[in-house]
């Protein structure tokens, strides 16, 4: 007998209760989920409704019971059979769900669970007792004596012996006719906690990401008033665009559930984040001359993400944060990238001019030091270790000399899983000198 629970009543989050093992371990089921907030709980008889029995009772999974709690009727009614035979199995016959969309479904089913299982165990009290008596007419047929028995009494024998048997295996059809019912009603409670419990999940999900965004991005930030488009891969069966305002989406038509609720989950989306990021400039006539290059951690340009560059004299002692990186390399320039990144006056440039597609003009931050911060000032530690920034703007001082800024700038990051670098954003219609290049939290589509 299972112990006393705590109410299926619906909370929106997950709770202990015994379950199917095709959704979680023993023990853990979700009954209702966040989707469900919106729906009116319909009205049902009371003793269909499982929000309203008075005890919460349930057999361990082992024995075959996954959904049922014990039923009403076994906690009112006083009558034979229940005290006979309820108690062992057939009375656990409310389905657990309590979900508003699927409880009327769910309490049609249980109703069905008690006709059955009102049937079955007449059925299965039947067949132990043609069992048996299967049994006893075997061995009375196998313990006569031999040479010694008339024919007659042999003959009938043997035919209450197959009377025993066509009986049993009639009952045991019927047998399994019930428990494959049984077996199909179960099927649809597995099916109907499944998708519960991945709603569930997306919006812990949902939930985890719009917490992490809402710590790295202020209140006050613009990144809440853009405005995202989002285009479906299959415009034919789903809806071709959703608008994105910071805050609210405006959903048309979903193909399903899974991708309504996972662009729920798009304000929380965190910023990219890499170890390496890179300036890819486009459009110059002669020569690439960046005078200046900062990361920002906001979208203010007021953050400086540091980015002290690597030079020999770091080894006597001064800081650096990484190393700077540029491109294309078979030019060999007066002042080197490192120089893009220290306000010392010097720029940095390509030396060539650069095309309007491809990526051979780039200038670029790796993060990468054996230093670390102390509280005298820092340490080197011998173990170079990589880090990872999420710029959401970067500085650009280049040159305003025609033919020697680039008009078009691609802002890239390396991917260490993809192991190539990849698009991010792309700014364009730039007329040279200072420019502040913003960079959104999720690469927007060009």
């Amino acid at each position: 007998m299972g112990s006393p629970g705590a109410s299926p009543q619906s909370t929106g989050t997950m709770r202990k209760s015994y379950s199917s093992g095709t959704l979680q371990k023993t023990g853990q089921a979700t009954i209702t989920s966040p989707m469900a907030a919106d729906h009116e709980m319909p009205k049902l008889p009371k003793y269909l409704n499982v929000t309203n029995l008075t005890k919460f009772r349930k057999l361990p999974s082992s024995t075959g019971n996954l959904h049922g709690w014990l039923a009403e009727d076994y906690s009112q009614i006083n009558w034979p059979l229940p005290k006979m035979f309820g108690k062992e199995k057939y009375g656990y016959s409310m389905i657990d769900i309590d979900d508003p969309r699927y409880i009327k479904e769910c309490a049609q089913m249980s109703q069905k669970l008690i006709r059955l299982h009102y049937d079955q165990q007449i059925i299965d009290y039947t067949w132990r007792n043609t069992y048996k008596g299967l049994l006893t007419a075997e061995h009375r047929l196998a313990t006569l004596p031999h040479n010694k028995c008339p024919q007659k009494t042999e003959d009938m024998m043997k035919k209450e012996v197959d009377s025993c048997m066509k009986q049993l295996l009639e009952l045991q059809q019927q047998k399994d006719m019930y428990e494959q019912q049984i077996k199909e009603i179960y099927e649809r409670c597995d099916s109907i906690k499944a998708t519960i419990k991945k709603e569930n999940d997306l919006e812990d999900l949902r939930k985890t990401m719009e917490k992490q965004t809402k710590e790295k991005i202020s209140i006050d930030s613009p990144f809440w008033k853009a405005k995202f488009n989002i285009r479906s891969v299959n415009a034919a069966k789903m809806a071709p665009l959703v608008a994105w305002d910071g805050r609210h989406h405006e959903s048309l038509h979903f193909e399903s559930l899974e991708l309504e609720l996972a662009l729920m989950a798009l304000p929380a989306a965190a910023g990219v984040e890499s170890d390496r990021w890179r300036l890819v400039g486009r459009n110059v006539g002669s020569s690439w001359v960046v005078n200046n290059i900062n990361f920002y951690s906001d979208s203010q340009c007021t953050t400086a993400i540091q980015a002290r560059p690597f030079r020999s004299l770091q080894g006597n002692g001064l800081r650096y944060d990484g190393s700077a990186i540029s491109g294309p390399k078979h030019v060999r320039t007066s002042a080197a990238p490192a120089d893009a990144f220290e306000a010392n006056a010097v720029a940095w440039e390509t030396g060539v001019p650069c095309p309007s597609t491809g990526d051979s003009c780039f200038i670029g931050f790796q993060w990468l030091t054996d230093q670390v911060d102390t509280a005298g000032g820092f340490a080197t530690v011998g173990i170079l270790q990589r880090g990872s920034e999420a710029p959401q703007c970067v500085a650009l001082d280049q040159s305003s000399e025609a033919n020697r800024f680039a008009s078009s700038v691609m802002v890239q990051y390396w991917s260490s899983s993809a192991r190539a670098w990849q698009d991010h954003t792309e700014m364009s219609g730039l007329t040279g000198g200072a420019a502040q290049l913003r960079i959104p939290e999720v690469p927007l589509a060009r």
